[in-house]
């Protein structure tokens, strides 16, 4: 790849840009050798010998998991390496396929300097991830998943973690103590993407922080008027039920995130995700009330100065047809 004109014969100085129409002397062509990008190496035909250059995300033995600005790719050293997370390094070997995911095996790495790290991607859940068999986006880059629950573990106390769809997936030599680190913990994980005939996270275990599980305390904005329950400490992705009970002459209206019901409103019947997005959060939940009314027809049977309708707002007071308070209700007469 053509890299500018030099005055120089060994290419110190600047890079000549422009030159004066009386300038006289000679210019140098610099060429330098061109890598490929990942992708492009990636793209390669099995077999293919070839040169890659990526920063380093992790290191795991003779594995090096390498990422550019177009992906990522595990490089397979033919021995230990000495780069380490954050340099960027120049491979030559073998482009494959290894286990359903792009390599370059044999890999001699010609060198290695400090660089940048990239940045992870974010998901809010596995789906994404755990589809990627197709192309393999993300394979080899940092990822972050920023809520997952461990669900069990493997005989080396590698962690399965799981989304709060369903979806699941394998923390590769990522191994917890399961004593501080017990089944239903909620944790955040930014990893690599690994994939071994699937998807998996492939780091150490300081790559998986514990989460605080959330609380959810309910509570009755006003007491005489009902009662509530369901108040808790949850794990991520639990399913919870919170119930509501009006006394005899009242009924409950909603679910409300303020005292004074100027927050956000829950029906009867709603399903609610993402009440916080603050782990070990405790979310207050009020449940506001109405109050009844009984509505009561006065038939005078024929009689005079009793027909009409009353009102009674429960425990409250009484109206008649027109909304005026009332205290008694007309006695009616008859002839005869």
């Amino acid at each position: 790849t053509f890299d500018g004109w030099y005055a120089a014969a060994d290419f110190s100085g600047k890079k000549i840009t422009s030159v004066n129409a009386e300038t006289t002397g000679t210019l140098y062509a610099k060429w330098v050798e061109y890598i490929p990008t990942i992708a492009e190496v990636r793209a390669l035909a099995d077999d293919t010998e070839t040169k890659v250059a990526g920063v380093v995300n992790h290191v795991d033995g003779k594995n090096i998991y390498i990422q550019d600005a177009t992906g990522g790719i595990l490089v397979y050293a033919s021995e230990t390496p000495s780069c380490t997370v954050g340099q960027k390094i120049v491979a030559k070997g073998v482009k494959v396929i290894y286990a359903g995911a792009p390599e370059v095996k044999s890999a001699v790495i010609e060198s290695a300097k400090t660089a940048t790290i990239f940045a992870a991607t974010t998901f809010e859940d596995l789906a994404n991830l755990v589809a990627d068999s197709l192309n393999l986006k993300y394979f080899a880059t940092r990822v972050t998943v920023p809520s997952l629950n461990i669900v069990s573990y493997d005989s080396y106390n590698n962690p399965t973690v799981k989304d709060a769809i369903g979806n699941q997936a394998v923390c590769y030599k990522m191994m917890l103590d399961p004593d501080e680190f017990p089944i239903g913990t909620n944790v955040s994980i930014t990893a690599v993407a690994g994939w071994y005939y699937g998807f998996q996270f492939v780091g150490d275990a300081a790559n998986i922080v514990f989460l605080p599980s959330p609380k959810i305390t309910v509570q009755s904005s006003d007491p005489t008027m009902g009662t509530v329950s369901g108040s808790g400490t949850y794990k991520y992705g639990d399913y919870v039920e919170i119930s509501a009970t009006a006394n005899y002459g009242y009924q409950f209206s909603q679910w409300n995130t303020k005292s004074d019901g100027s927050g956000a409103n829950y029906g009867n019947t709603a399903y609610v995700n993402m009440l916080t997005a603050t782990n070990g959060a405790t979310v207050t939940l009020y449940a506001k009330w109405n109050v009844n009314t009984y509505t009561i027809t006065l038939n005078d049977n024929n009689g005079s100065g009793g027909s009409g309708t009353a009102k009674e707002v429960y425990a409250t007071k009484w109206t008649n047809s027109s909304g005026t308070t009332i205290t008694s209700v007309a006695v009616p007469t008859r002839t005869g």
